[in-house]
């Protein structure tokens, strides 16, 4: 895999995005939907850029079919473990916490599911670990790296929650291990999509998981 861009690249995006965000941040209360797709549009977008700038090829960024079905599985066991363990602990604290449960009323509407379930994961995993991990990696060693690039996630997710930190770490050990973002992106669908389920089925994680989650 051939790196020819330096961390300082990926870098001025991610402060151009906080930027353009503060600035218009009065634009996204009137129109909550785009608060949900106006990052990975803007993520998007830059991915295009380093691709053509670079001329980098998809294999570069960590997105191959070599070993496809293995990362996928990869991807779907460990998603399915963080499924697993949530469901028990919601019926642990069930058990014995049953005063913790809550009711909620969400209304998901369909652009923030397609951005939380498909859309975010795919395009921050290209950015963080393909593009902005990898040239830390060409720089650092591999625990600054990871921890750099996992709190810049956590802190373009706009609050210092602990939950879009472990997912950084988790994917960037697997980008890692496996020169591909694939299993990431599954591992970050699934988790993203536990949100949902968090909230309607485990809702008595709440109280718990508000230190990890938005």
């Amino acid at each position: 895999m051939i790196i020819s861009w330096k961390p300082a690249f990926p870098l001025f995006t991610i402060i151009a995005y906080l930027s353009l965000t503060i600035i218009t941040s009065h634009v996204w209360q009137n129109h909550p939907d785009l608060t949900y797709i106006f990052p990975q549009l803007y993520f998007f977008f830059v991915v295009i850029f380093f691709k053509l700038y670079y001329k980098i090829s998809f294999r570069d960024i960590g997105l191959s079919s070599h070993r496809l079905f293995k990362h996928i599985f990869i991807g779907l066991s460990l998603g399915c473990l963080l499924c697993a363990f949530l469901a028990g602990a919601s019926f642990i604290a069930e058990y014995y916490f049953s005063s913790m449960g809550h009711e909620y009323s969400l209304d998901f509407s369909p652009i923030y599911l397609m951005s939380l379930m498909l859309i975010a994961p795919i395009v921050e995993e290209v950015f963080f670990r393909g593009i902005f991990l990898a040239s830390l990696l060409k720089q650092y060693n591999v625990l600054i790296s990871i921890l750099l690039s996992s709190m810049v996630f956590m802190g373009v997710h706009g609050q210092w929650h602990l939950g879009a930190l472990l997912l950084g770490i988790v994917t960037s050990l697997l980008y890692i291990k496996t020169q591909s973002i694939i299993s990431g992106i599954v591992v970050h669908m699934i988790s993203n999509t536990s949100i949902i389920f968090i909230y309607y089925y485990w809702n008595n994680l709440l109280p718990i998981l508000k230190y990890f989650y938005r």
